[in-house]
């Protein structure tokens, strides 16, 4: 397959893919990629991207799109039946489909097949590549599944390994990515151009590395009781731990109202070279202008008239838009200066955008 023997669509989906792997530097952040332009490009219904563990068993940590990744935790119950990787394995970085593996009536038979009907996620039709990169002691994966019976064509093969040296590459550059954040500058540069805070643990409890604001948030966000003899409050522990069995990244949220603030927790694994995943946890602090807080205290007619407001809209051009007399409109209005607590019109605009003390 060659750029020229692409249908416009093709070659469209293949930059966006191209263009969207620029910008990545995570494994999650790959699959989200690969989800979003890879999937529609060889019309895959679900996915998964798998790279090698290191140490004498080996293994693999799974990130997927579209399917369950408790799949994969039953990968023991598949003993030597796993026709995929014994077949990538034999012909590396070469796109392989389902027929060039197994015959449809051992497939039918493959302990793989049955378990993934008892999950109720048929998995019918496979394609499949090993992942190399010369020089390179780990290997990854990555396979397209179809849960009905249609084959993956010639085309949509030639397609997947024209873009196959690219995902390689990627995943090279995330795993060079994490592993230059965790040891050099990068780590907290990166968290002063994002304006968070940022820690990095090794699941269930152990701080690998963290940014100084972190400490700070966690004292002004959650009270000594609320955290674990490590420092990381527990409620973040908990839902770390809910992920990794997942393998999912996530976000934990809580807010102030009376403040005006949220702070939101961002979770993402990062598969390494030498052990398990790693996990990122993003703090960020949020500080709404007032009019997001007084939003919540009215009801939809007033939110409806408060916009109207702010827009410097008059009592009668307020009527006319909100479909009701001017009368009522007033009522509204003196409803809504008492729930925030301001005088007038001018009060009103003059501190529904500024931001709390």
């Amino acid at each position: 397959m060659t750029w020229e023997d692409m249908y416009p669509r093709e070659r469209l989906l293949i930059g966006k893919l191209m263009e969207g792997l620029i910008h990545v530097q995570t494994l999650s952040e790959l699959v989200r990629c690969v989800e979003e332009f890879l999937a529609s490009l060889i019309a895959a219904d679900c996915m998964a991207l798998c790279v090698s563990r290191p140490g004498p068993a080996r293994g693999y940590d799974w990130l997927v799109a579209r399917m369950l990744p408790a799949f994969f935790d039953r990968a023991p119950e598949w003993g030597g039946c796993d026709f995929v990787q014994d077949a990538v394995a034999l012909h590396p970085n070469t796109v392989m489909r389902d027929e060039d593996m197994i015959s449809r009536e051992d497939l039918e038979r493959n302990s793989m097949y049955r378990i993934s009907h008892e999950m109720g996620m048929p998995l019918e039709q496979v394609m499949s590549i090993m992942l190399t990169v010369p020089g390179q002691t780990w290997h990854g994966g990555f396979t397209a599944y179809r849960t009905r019976p249609r084959p993956f064509s010639e085309r949509e093969q030639g397609l997947l390994q024209y873009v196959a040296r690219l995902l390689a590459i990627t995943i090279q550059k995330c795993r060079m990515f994490l592993e230059g954040a965790l040891h050099g500058g990068l780590f907290e540069s990166l968290a002063r151009e994002q304006n968070v805070a940022l820690l990095v643990l090794s699941p269930p409890s152990e701080i690998i590395k963290e940014t100084a604001p972190v400490s700070a948030l966690v004292s002004k966000w959650f009270s000594p009781k609320e955290c674990a003899p490590s420092g990381i409050p527990r409620e973040l522990l908990e839902t770390c731990a809910s992920l990794v069995e997942r393998s999912a990244a996530g976000t934990w949220v809580r807010e102030n109202e009376e403040a005006g603030e949220t702070l939101t927790v961002t979770f993402t694994p990062f598969t390494r070279a030498d052990g398990p995943a790693y996990w990122q946890l993003k703090f960020q602090e949020t500080h709404h202008p007032m009019l997001v807080t007084w939003l919540k205290k009215l009801t939809p007619k007033e939110t409806q008239i408060a916009q109207l407001l702010l827009q410097g809209k008059s009592d009668k051009e307020i009527a006319a838009l909100a479909g009701c007399e001017v009368g009522t409109v007033k009522k509204h209005l003196r409803s809504i200066y008492g729930k925030t607590e301001t005088s007038g019109r001018a009060e009103f605009i003059a501190k529904a955008l500024k931001k709390p003390e």
